[in-house]
């Protein structure tokens, strides 16, 4: 199970996209802590992974969850 602060380290090891995942996204994986750890834990482990391998599809995901917290 990674911690927040594994987050960041992996994050800072790791792409631009990774260090915008981990400031766009660190509130929803935080809220996400509260409700189910290990859910929060797995998806933050699958978005640093795809991160790696595929940034664009990050970039999509956190275009549209930014855009929808407009929209909110």
């Amino acid at each position: 199970m990674m911690t927040m602060e594994e987050m960041k380290n992996e994050a800072d090891a790791t792409s631009m996209v990774s260090m915008t995942l981990y400031a766009v996204m660190y509130p929803v994986f935080n809220e996400l802590e509260r409700v189910n750890l290990s859910a929060a834990q797995t998806l933050r482990a699958a978005f640093i992974k795809v991160s790696k391998y595929d940034g664009i599809h990050v970039a999509s995901v956190l275009a549209g969850h930014v855009s929808q917290a407009h929209i909110s």
